[in-house]
């Protein structure tokens, strides 16, 4: 039973050792931040050349700034949530922020965000569980690198810690600014209207329908604007973004293990996905398909797979729930477990001991009002990895906020009760068992490894454009070095890993040993059950090599099974264009220019011109 009744006020020798213990723990947890912030450049190769949603975000951003509406991907209703590049845009146009600049504010906000959850621990546990939440969540890993990255996790988080002590208060006063900001919040990470939903619910059924019809009012008036520029640029009635049905598949489709899975005939390129799903959904369906109507009909089929499995998605959910509470954090287009950067040992709080530590702050009997709020605010965070699917980006809200009642979990730690305790060492150790766990209901280290594997090739990738770019022997010499680090350490985990093998290719051709870049190249390719993007990636490099060594022939019939695979890929049409002409197949080289032009994939019109 939760009681009315909140915890006495502090008194002034309370706060003196809370606000002096908070300034100690946020001082060092700057240090740190600071070293990490300023080493990024050095270890992190995609620091000024973000990769997949980091691009996709700063692409724009550009876009916006240049008023450009042409581009395919960022025409008609959001695709994405709109928050971040125009919040970007506002960074980078009348502020003049350059990147580097972006990330500083984003940790800035995030470090306070740091302490005003800790001084909402304190108002609710007392000082040692202020000071506890701050030492956790500043030394939480996934906290630092997210907020060091341009994405949106960040900002959508420091508001709804903004919000978070807000809705605790009495008063329509307070609850309007929560919906704005929640409203904001909702604006980078849609599914943080649960929160909403949920705190509205609370409201009602605690009697203060007022309350929670304001928090609602408030929150949809501030997304209302963006709902009206989805209706005036597509016509359809889509409240934030226009991707949630596709999400909901990614984690729930046929062959879901509770971690993120492509479709089979997508390649996964982020700049031509809303493409891909029209366009597949359109050929399942049967008849065109707008996109809004193609990502409801990804929906549709999720919910339809669950439904007609229900066997296979208790087991989904078991694994998804597992996973949730998982220490290991599950890379998803970024790898924290993966961080090259040296700073990163010295933020040292595991996951399982957030959820150890939450756990005993749920038996210990302080249940004040203060603590419903924030308990349904967690709890509505958490389904956003139980419905869709686990990474360490979707559970980021989820874990930032239980550093709240993890802090009063310490805090009752150090009070010996046994309860306490007992509970936190059984949740400790679940946390840590959980790959042994759910290796019993999914093929959790072959997945492991898969994305393990992924992630190093990804960090070799990027260090091998760094080292192309670099403009001293001893930076090149650097990257190099962790492009081998990375892709040593790749062989030894997944050596058949087409991404991987993909970026061995790239290194062998770099040192000119073509023969085994072609090798590298044809056994990616050749592995059917991998990510499609990597081995279209492979084909197109492939076919480079076997048109200049006089095999054009192989390359046009390569090329020819994978602009099926990828029909949107314009390198694959141009490397099928130019293997046909080179092999002498000029009849067929015109066909597939036409083919290309159909679908709307641009030619290179000195190619074209050159075509007998």
């Amino acid at each position: 039973m939760i009681e009315d009744a909140p915890r006495p006020a502090p008194t002034a020798a309370e706060r003196r050792h809370f606000f002096t213990g908070l300034a100690v723990v946020l001082g060092l947890t700057a240090c740190v931040w600071i070293g990490y912030g300023r080493a990024q450049p050095r270890y992190d190769p995609r620091h000024t050349n973000p990769g997949f949603d980091g691009a996709y975000y700063l692409d724009w951003s550009d876009s916006i700034l240049s008023a450009d509406d042409q581009d395919p991907r960022f025409e008609g209703a959001f695709y994405r949530a709109p928050l971040y590049p125009y919040l970007l845009s506002v960074l980078r146009g009348p502020f003049g922020a350059g990147l580097a600049a972006v990330r500083w504010i984003q940790m800035l906000a995030a470090l306070v965000a740091t302490g005003w959850l800790a001084h909402h621990a304190f108002r609710w546990g007392g000082p040692i569980a202020g000071i506890g939440a701050a030492v956790l969540l500043g030394g939480y890993h996934p906290w630092l690198f997210f907020s060091s990255r341009l994405l949106v996790e960040s900002w959508a988080i420091v508001l709804l810690a903004a919000a978070l002590p807000w809705i605790a208060r009495h008063g329509i006063r307070w609850t309007i600014p929560v919906g704005v900001m929640m409203g904001l919040a909702s604006l980078g990470r849609p599914n943080l209207l649960l929160v909403v939903a949920g705190w509205a619910a609370w409201a009602v059924m605690r009697g203060d329908r007022t309350r929670g019809i304001v928090l609602l009012l408030a929150t949809v008036v501030t997304v209302l604007p963006v709902t009206a520029v989805n209706w005036h640029r597509s016509g359809r009635l889509v409240p934030i973004s226009g991707n949630g049905g596709l999400t909901l598949y990614h984690g729930n489709g046929p062959g879901a293990e509770g971690v993120f899975k492509h479709p089979a005939g997508m390649s996964g390129d982020v700049g031509v996905q809303r493409q891909e799903a029209t366009a597949m959904a359109s050929r399942l369906a049967a008849r065109a398909l707008d996109p809004v109507d193609a990502d409801r009909y990804w929906g549709r089929e999720a919910v339809r797979q669950r439904v007609t499995e229900p066997i296979d998605t208790l087991r989904l959910g078991w694994n998804r729930l597992a996973l949730l509470l998982g220490t290991r954090e599950i890379a998803l287009d970024e790898a924290p477990a993966l961080d090259p950067n040296p700073w990163s040992r010295a933020t040292f709080v595991p996951f399982a001991l957030l959820v150890a530590l939450a756990a005993a702050a749920a038996v210990s009997g302080k249940r004040a009002e203060i603590a419903a709020w924030s308990w349904i605010a967690i709890a509505a965070c958490a389904a956003t990895p139980l419905i869709f699917y686990a990474s360490a980006r979707y559970r980021l809200p989820f874990a930032v906020l239980l550093t709240v009642p993890a802090g009063v979990g310490m805090a009752e730690l150090f009070k010996l009760r046994r309860a306490a305790i007992a509970v936190a060492l059984a949740a400790f150790a679940f946390s840590l068992g959980v790959p042994w766990i759910v290796g019993l209901t999914m093929p959790h280290a072959e997945i492991w490894r898969a994305e393990q594997a992924s992630g190093l090739a990804r960090l070799a990738d990027g260090a091998l454009k760094k080292a192309a770019t670099s403009t001293t022997p001893a930076e090149r010499d650097r990257w190099e070095a962790l492009a081998h680090r990375s892709l040593e350490r790749g062989r030894e985990t997944a050596p058949d890993d087409p991404e991987l093998l993909g970026a061995v290719a790239r290194l062998a051709r770099n040192d000119g040993r073509l023969v085994e870049a072609e090798d590298a190249w044809r056994r990616a390719w050749s592995a059917r059950d991998g990510a499609l993007a990597a081995r279209i990636n492979a084909a197109v490099n492939l076919s480079a090599i076997l048109v200049t060594s006089g095999r054009a022939s192989a390359a046009a019939d390569m090329m020819s099974e994978a602009v099926e695979l990828a029909p949107l890929n314009e390198n694959c049409w141009h490397n099928h264009i130019v293997a046909l002409v080179a092999a002498g197949r000029p009849a067929e080289a015109r066909r597939t220019v036409e083919r290309a032009h159909a679908r709307g994939i641009p030619v290179d019109p000195e190619l074209e011109a050159e075509l007998p």
